[in-house]
């Protein structure tokens, strides 16, 4: 995990919203609009924009600030993360749709005992959104190389906030704006993370999926039997699921496709204060994919991971889940 120095976070943090508040004297352009052209700036990539010299100036000013100090890729992050907040603060927009940074983290602890530290693997996150998820997880995930990184969303405006980031952070990843059940052209990959959505799909409803066939349109449960394929055999997957995810109705219908072509690593409740409000509250649920010579784990980890404000509790369920880790080797 990357050490994280607070005043590095404040110093460019302020540095981009210093500037989105100079880009917006001059445009009026709402807050996350400035932001991607504050990123611009920072970047030094074209910026199509109508301002005088010395509101380049003032600009000028501010990335002088930064120019000079070294960042680490979460310091950049979180900085980030608290300007695409206020941002979202300015249009009202929902925050709960970024997941918290614990969770990405709590996964890439995961993700750096599943791998091997020589692997060079591929990524997919199938609801990337703003990319806050794909990118703690890579940041945090130190024991691994990310060869390919793929993120699909149907939200051009996320996306593009995501495309930011992952410049800022210097990564390649893909980004395809669509929706994750249309096809998309990717090879199978080695791991899928996804921040599944509450709700049903209204837009498109996959007719060759077994749910589909079954008069489902609960989106958690088409995305899961849909993604199926983008996985490699011996793959593993990790959900961030509805709390209701095993008692909504038909739940036997994705039960026995998880259990047909996955095998069930973990389930992990979390705890209710990351989520606030309790119709949002989620558990993450980690499978691997069937294949030849891929084996049932030896152990399925069930854990009520507690708050994460209680130190105590909190050290004893990383016991649990390292014990776990040196249980199915």
């Amino acid at each position: 995990m990357l050490n994280v120095k607070q005043n590095k976070v404040e110093q460019f943090y302020d540095c981009l919203d210093e500037i989105c508040l100079i880009i917006n004297n001059y445009s009026k352009l709402d807050y996350l609009e400035c932001l991607i052209k504050a990123c611009d700036f920072i970047l030094n990539n074209p910026v199509e924009l109508d301002i005088d010299d010395d509101g380049i100036k003032l600009i000028n000013d501010q990335l002088a600030k930064i120019d000079e100090e070294k960042f680490n890729k979460e310091e950049v992050r979180h900085a980030y993360q608290l300007a695409m907040l206020k941002g979202f603060k300015h249009i009202d927009a929902n925050i709960s749709e970024i997941t918290p940074d614990t969770i990405g983290i709590l996964i890439s602890y995961f993700t750096n005992y599943l791998f091997n530290k020589t692997d060079q693997i591929s990524v997919l996150d199938a609801t990337v959104g703003t990319a806050n998820l794909l990118t703690t997880v890579i940041n945090n995930s130190t024991n691994i190389q990310f060869a390919n990184i793929y993120g699909v969303d149907v939200n051009y405006g996320y996306m593009n906030l995501g495309l930011k980031l992952a410049q800022l952070l210097n990564y390649n990843i893909e980004f395809i704006n669509q929706n994750a059940l249309k096809p998309f052209l990717v090879a199978p990959v080695d791991l899928i993370i996804c921040d599944l959505p509450i709700g049903d799909e209204v837009n498109y409803l996959p007719e060759e999926l077994i749910t589909v066939k079954n008069n489902m349109s609960y989106e958690p449960y088409l995305l899961i039997e849909g993604l199926m394929k983008y996985s490699k055999e011996g793959g593993y997957l990790i959900y961030l699921i509805p709390n209701d995810f095993f008692t909504h109705e038909n739940n036997q219908i994705i039960k026995d496709i998880i259990l047909q072509v996955t095998f069930i690593q973990a389930i992990i409740q979390l705890p209710q204060s990351l989520f606030g409000n309790a119709s949002i509250h989620k558990s993450i649920l980690i499978l691997r994919k069937r294949g030849v010579g891929i084996l049932p784990t030896k152990e399925i980890l069930m854990l009520d991971f507690p708050d994460f404000s209680e130190v105590n509790k909190v050290n004893r369920a990383i016991d649990k889940i390292n014990q776990w880790f040196k249980n199915i080797k």
